[in-house]
């Protein structure tokens, strides 16, 4: 746990549009807290559930679409509060039985790491009609063997890749030229993520080779990209792409972690249709409908898959506010499948041309680490609060999301928040970025 926060973690919240608390049920029984979050949600227009470790993004992009969020998650972000009606930290136990009794039928969202908790979505999902993606989906669209395959049928690319399954004999020692990675099945953000040189004896191989939520991979070059797709039951789109940020040269910040994305970035037709392809195939096997996002290694005209993240992604709001369209409302419309054949066409066609020439407004984000442990005092949640990211925010400067609530407590290496640029071209938003970091 990187943040630790002054509100109790088993409170019941909603907020006002400030992000200051205006009741807090903490009554001492489940029940209870249900009754109040079921009379909060009977004046909600439009409810979408929000769960993920940080929802801040997908909560602001909902809000821009019409809706009212019931959120769930880790970081309880004073602009998230501002975004949410209701609020219920993800570190309570409780919060799937909570969603299953008092909000049945109400379409959700997935944030990051939800993809790996299959168990938690079936069970929101066993007794009520919400839509969206199931724990089934989620198994399949994580598989390992399913990405090899669904990228090489379509004309992609795939790193050599060992799984434990493979044997001890197909180890990737066996190739001592190439460079490699280990990886988790269950990570997230690029943490956990290690090198691994196959002339190193002291390396303890045995611990990888026991454990099944371990791989390792080639290690490819390439630029990194994330590609937003959205899936209905007429077809998958590739709604637009985001470049990730440079891997970390700072000492405290994992290499390999999620440090930011700047968008949109334009594709040829042929890597376009590749990747129409690629959606086509991995929604049409899994059923899967909604937003979704995969990333891939751009090196010249070859794409090569790296993961397939079944939820809302961090790129996702760049295209969201550089394209003027509401995501969160298409992937409502998709997952309940509400929206009409001739509704898919005009979007197929709107985001082909996207693709291919994107609009001339661009964006970026970069997360800011802690260097040191630090306690956010109310002075600087406040700076950071005046200067917040709003759509329709000054250009000319550098805004702030994620924005920690004073009180919070952030561990050296752990994120503090984003900072975000806007500007009429990828070259000017980079510029705005490195003002206050290297990009």
């Amino acid at each position: 746990m990187f943040r630790s926060s002054v509100v109790p973690r088993d409170a019941f919240m909603a907020f006002d549009r400030n992000g200051w608390a205006f009741g807090i049920g903490m009554t001492g029984t489940f029940m209870s807290t249900c009754s109040e979050a079921s009379s909060e949600a009977t004046g909600l227009q439009k409810p979408l559930i929000i769960v993920g470790f940080s929802a801040r993004a997908a909560a602001q992009c909902a809000f821009r679409a019409g809706f009212q969020t019931i959120a769930i998650d880790h970081c309880e972000d004073r602009d998230l509060l501002a975004y949410c009606q209701v609020y219920r930290s993800l570190e309570d136990a409780r919060w799937v039985e909570w969603i299953s009794k008092c909000y049945p039928g109400i379409p959700m969202l997935l944030a990051g790491g939800m993809e790996h908790r299959p168990n938690a979505i079936h069970a929101c999902q066993q007794h009520s009609n919400r839509g969206g993606c199931t724990g089934t989906q989620l198994v399949a669209m994580r598989c390992l063997e399913n990405w090899q395959r669904w990228a090489l049928a379509s004309g992609l690319e795939w790193p050599f890749t060992w799984i434990p399954s493979d044997g001890i004999e197909e180890l990737p020692s066996k190739r001592p030229t190439d460079r490699w990675l280990i990886k988790s099945t269950q990570g997230a953000g690029g943490m956990g993520i290690a090198e691994w040189n196959p002339h190193d004896t002291s390396f303890n191989l045995e611990s990888v080779v026991r454990n099944p939520n371990l791989y390792i991979q080639q290690n490819r070059s390439g630029e990194p990209i994330g590609v937003t797709m959205l899936s209905s039951e007429y077809g998958s789109v590739v709604v637009g792409v985001a470049s990730s940020l440079g891997r970390s040269t700072q000492s405290f910040v994992p290499k390999y972690t999620y440090r930011g994305s700047m968008g949109p970035v334009a594709l040829h037709e042929d890597q376009l249709a590749r990747l129409q392809q690629f959606a086509a195939m991995v929604a049409s096997e899994t059923g899967f409908v909604g937003l979704w996002q995969a990333d891939f290694l751009l090196d010249n005209s070859e794409l090569t898959l790296l993961e397939i993240n079944p939820r809302w992604s961090a790129s996702m709001e760049i295209l969201d506010a550089t394209f003027d369209v509401r995501l969160v409302a298409l992937h409502c419309q998709c997952s309940t499948r509400s929206i009409t054949f001739e509704g898919w066409s005009e979007l197929e066609n709107k985001f082909s041309k996207h693709v291919l020439m994107p609009s001339k407004k661009s964006m970026g984000k970069i997360i800011m680490y802690a260097k040191e442990s630090l306690l956010v005092d109310e002075q600087q949640s406040d700076a950071w609060w005046l200067d917040r990211w709003q759509e329709g925010s000054n250009s000319s400067r550098v805004h702030f999301a994620d924005i920690p609530r004073a009180g919070t407590e952030i561990e050296a290496g752990h994120p503090i928040l984003t900072c975000i640029a806007t500007g009429n071209s990828l070259e000017n938003v980079r510029h705005q970025l490195k003002k206050i970091a290297f990009v």
